[in-house]
């Protein structure tokens, strides 16, 4: 695991952050049902996408300048450029399973919301 929170660079730390808030506000909407917490929910897990996103792309940036500076294009140029966008991905799917299991937290809340509406019945 820390191999791959080394491999995302700098951005895995705004990931981690908001993954984690993530993670206990999704739980709390989950439980609770209230519809102030879902709106902070969708906010931190759209911020949560974008840092992913940011750093994916700092990521890609940086094997970009790195290969840039090689002197000659080689196999083990190559073999830079395929383990770069390799570990360029880490960001993306730390943060996507935080996202994952933030959305399961907004089915299980807008279940509870929905059968606070009466739009469900509460026996299923």
């Amino acid at each position: 695991m820390l191999q791959f929170f080394k491999n995302g660079g700098f951005g895995m730390f705004p990931i981690l952050a908001l993954g984690l808030a993530l993670l206990v506000t999704g739980a709390a909407f989950a439980r609770s049902g209230r519809k102030e917490t879902e709106a902070f929910l969708e906010r931190v897990m759209k911020a949560t996408l974008w840092a992913s996103v940011v750093a994916f792309a700092l990521d890609l940036m940086t094997v970009g300048f790195y290969v840039a500076r090689q002197e000659s294009v080689d196999s083990g140029v190559v073999r830079i450029i395929a383990e770069g966008i390799a570990e360029s991905l880490s960001p993306v799917v730390f943060g996507g399973g935080f996202l994952m299991v933030g959305w399961i937290f907004v089915a299980l809340g807008r279940r509870k919301v929905d059968q606070r509406l009466d739009l469900i019945p509460r026996d299923t």
